[in-house]
């Protein structure tokens, strides 16, 4: 009996874990890596093959202070069939409340606020009973990338309080972008 039970709870402590990680697969690496950190990412579909390259610009761990949920804000070169597409930024939350994030804003040293839209509907998912997942994607113009190429100072507002990046952060984004 007691080997019975034994394999049973084995058994759904492996679904939980192999659920778990399929859940958050293509997510969970932001909010699983270290800031400043860069991934990639790669999909194909009838129009071809797509690579994503992820630069980890900001992660807080609200989780930890008491607060409702985990925030990401990443960068993104996206490549279709190796050839480069566009800049963006993902900005992702899991957390036990929704969000409804829509918009982003940027301060660009100490000028004016930009707002970008989304590139289309926010990614809104159920992961779990007590857990919910909020993905945006924004589009960064050229004239944009350059700015943040020679940033000095950079504040970004998603939802509630704006977060500055550190100049370890900006240095480091300017890598990124330069490469």
């Amino acid at each position: 009996m007691k080997k019975v039970v034994f394999v049973s709870i084995l058994i759904l402590v492996s679904s939980l874990i192999v659920s778990c990680s399929t859940m958050y697969k293509g997510t969970a690496a932001a909010y699983w890596s270290s800031p400043y950190s860069i991934r990639e990412d790669k999909s194909t579909d009838i129009n071809g093959e797509y690579k994503y390259v992820y630069f980890l610009l900001y992660k807080n761990n609200a989780l930890a202070s008491g607060e409702d949920g985990i925030e990401t804000i990443e960068l993104a070169k996206m490549y279709k069939n190796n050839e480069f597409i566009s800049h963006t930024i993902r900005v992702g939350f899991i957390g036990n409340k929704w969000r409804f994030m829509d918009n982003l804003q940027i301060k660009i040293d100490n000028n004016d606020v930009l707002t970008l839209e989304p590139l289309n509907k926010p990614t809104r998912d159920v992961i779990s009973g007590s857990e919910v997942q909020e993905i945006n994607w924004y589009y960064l113009s050229k004239d944009i990338v350059n700015s943040l190429k020679s940033c000095n100072a950079l504040i970004i507002q998603n939802y509630d309080n704006p977060r500055s990046i550190t100049s370890d952060g900006i240095a480091a984004m300017k890598e990124f972008l330069s490469e």
